[in-house]
């Protein structure tokens, strides 16, 4: 499903701002109410979610955050604001009326930007794709406008449509952030296990080491004198 939004006044009604559309020769073109009126509204801010199978890698981004006793939550936003780009944006939209496919009502769906259209791997309608193509040649490339790719999330069994709630969407978040948080402990353990031992090993040597460092400075000191008094010989 693709989606735009605009920064242009609805009260505008300038024909020339907006290039009628057709799929066909025999189609009639859409007309400028069809073109300017939205499908749906935002409903809530949107929602990062982290992605699956890269525990390890973002928990030791926490682990080079400064800060020992950096709390956990403050540890996380950082990760979020690091590997932003890996996050899945879901945002709830709120659809005006129904579609063939889609009810009436509130539902999520995650947002692919303009920028990362190439990304999407899903099969688009060759209809869709050249509706989008006119919209991105005419409006789509005014200062001002968003264009976005919102893919419900849904999960399809025989010919009925489950979709995602927020509470199912928190509890994957929660789960992956417990995964991710257990990860950064047991690094955080292992590499102070492993400082301590690095110290303990430097303090029990630091005695010998002095001791054979104060053998050589005393022997380059008598070589030294040696030297001077053969100089003035």
């Amino acid at each position: 499903m693709t989606a735009s939004s605009s920064t242009r006044h609805p009260d505008v009604q300038d024909t020339n701002q907006v290039r009628p559309s057709k799929v066909d020769s025999s189609a009639k073109p859409f007309t400028l109410d069809q073109e300017l009126k939205p499908f749906g509204t935002w409903v809530n801010d949107t929602i990062w979610v982290p992605p699956k199978d890269t525990s390890k890698e973002m928990a030791e981004s926490m682990l080079k955050q400064p800060g020992l006793f950096t709390p956990m939550a403050e540890r996380w936003e950082g990760i979020v604001e690091s590997h932003r780009d890996s996050f899945t944006q879901v945002r709830e939209i709120e659809l005006n009326k129904a579609s063939i496919r889609l009810p009436k009502g509130r539902l999520f769906v995650s947002i692919t930007e303009r920028e990362n259209f190439d990304s999407i791997t899903d099969t688009i309608p060759a209809c869709v794709q050249t509706r989008l193509d006119e919209f991105l040649a005419g409006p789509g490339a005014e200062k001002g406008v968003n264009v976005y790719y919102l893919k419900p999330l849904c999960i399809e069994v025989d010919d009925d449509l489950h979709f995602t709630c927020r509470k199912d969407i928190i509890a994957a978040m929660e789960k992956i952030q417990q995964e991710v948080f257990a990860q950064y402990n047991r690094l955080f353990c292992f590499r102070r296990s492993e400082q301590l031992a690095r110290k303990v090993a430097h303090c029990l040597l630091a005695v010998p080491r002095e001791i054979a460092n104060y053998a050589i400075r005393k022997r380059k000191r008598a070589l030294d004198n040696y030297q001077a008094q053969l100089e003035f010989n």
